[in-house]
């Protein structure tokens, strides 16, 4: 949501994300986010922070029971809660925290296909996503592409 709210978007992906409101504004593509991203974006200073959030609000939202570790700095205790096993899947492939529970949020929530511009940590572990998580990642302009295939797929068994 950075790159749309700050619009720094690469052209392609600019194109994507238009494609991309017209399918939401169609009702052909639903699209969500998670209590998590509202998190992030709570840290940004003020005059960031009304963008960001503009964009969260256009979307609907998913949210789950996971419970998140909670560490005691006084004790250097970790107080342990049972956790989902996706959760913990997840936190131990991905290098931020953050992602892991927003990628949670959304395969807890029956989603498999996942947008974002995240190539460090979210993009580069798409394989392993797939493969240990039902999880599709995708570039908007990748997403698009793969409804394209799908529609011409569709065509071509009729």
């Amino acid at each position: 949501m950075s790159a749309v709210a700050n619009n720094e978007l690469p052209a392609i992906e600019q194109e994507a994300m238009k494609m991309l409101a017209r399918l939401v504004q169609s009702s052909a593509v639903t699209v969500f986010s998670s209590p998590v991203a509202a998190e992030e974006m709570s840290r940004l200073p003020d005059p960031y922070f009304a963008e960001h959030i503009k964009q969260y609000e256009a979307v609907g939202n998913v949210s789950s029971n996971l419970t998140w570790e909670e560490y005691n700095p006084a004790t250097e205790v970790t107080d342990l809660e049972e956790e989902d096993p996706v959760y913990e899947g997840l936190r131990d492939l991905l290098p931020d925290d953050y992602d892991a529970q927003h990628l949670a949020q959304a395969k807890l929530n029956g989603i498999d296909n996942v947008l974002t511009l995240d190539e460090r940590t979210i993009l580069h572990f798409a394989p392993e996503l797939r493969e240990q998580f039902g999880l599709y990642v995708f570039k908007p302009s990748e997403f698009i592409s793969s409804l394209a295939g799908s529609v011409r797929t569709a065509r071509d068994m009729h």
